[in-house]
């Protein structure tokens, strides 16, 4: 855990580029095979916070930093290292540190004094490095039509509303119906008549 947390080398462009190339690799070989996936977190975007950080976190919009901080960390790697050292110093804070461990007696005994130790080399952040206003700092995404271009025999198309306002109460029916349509009716009318899946 020390190693990870404390003593992780941020300097290594070499090894950051290899990373980010893999995940731009793995992103892109997904967006072919599960592209209704990325659709439909695409739609829920403009009408949640919890959209909206899924899509900046697992999304297109995650696919599109992705390739940005490939191109920065290969053209411009001390603002990189600099932004990958704020957020351990962000992350990594003393006073708001909280462990967990689980271990019967013995064990829990046994690693007290480990514990300590691990602790006393923990740093404090610097209290300009923490911010709450992390959710509003998330780019808005407006509801209009749109489309990628991909290497695919399927497109992915998707068009999606808000059902239910904030706190709204909702029925356990709502979800006997979207399944209903999702594993009956769309998949017979919509999946089994493409001319991928015709005789």
């Amino acid at each position: 855990a020390k190693d990870v947390l404390l003593t992780s080398r941020l300097d290594n462009q070499k090894r950051v580029v290899e990373m980010l190339k893999e995940s731009k690799a793995r992103i892109s070989s997904s967006l072919v095979s599960s592209g209704h996936s990325y659709a439909s977190t695409r739609l829920s975007a403009p009408h949640t916070l919890a959209g909206r950080i899924a899509e900046q976190t697992g999304g297109v919009a995650y696919f599109e930093f992705v390739k940005e901080l490939l191109d920065q960390a290969e053209n411009d790697w001390p603002a990189v290292q600099t932004r990958l050292e704020a957020i351990r110093a962000t992350l990594i804070d003393k006073d708001a540190l909280i462990v967990n461990l689980s271990g019967d007696s013995n064990t829990l005994e046994a690693v007290q004094a480990p514990l300590e130790k691990f602790l006393t080399g923990v740093p404090q952040a610097s209290s300009s490095v923490c911010t709450d206003s992390w959710a509003h700092d998330l780019p808005a995404f407006d509801a209009e039509n749109e489309g990628y271009v991909i290497p695919t025999q399927v497109n992915y198309v998707g068009k999606g509303g808000r059902l239910f306002e904030p706190g709204e109460s909702v029925s356990a029916a709502t979800s006997v119906v979207a399944r209903s349509l999702r594993t009956g009716y769309l998949w017979d009318q919509v999946h089994t008549r493409s001319p991928l899946y015709s005789n």
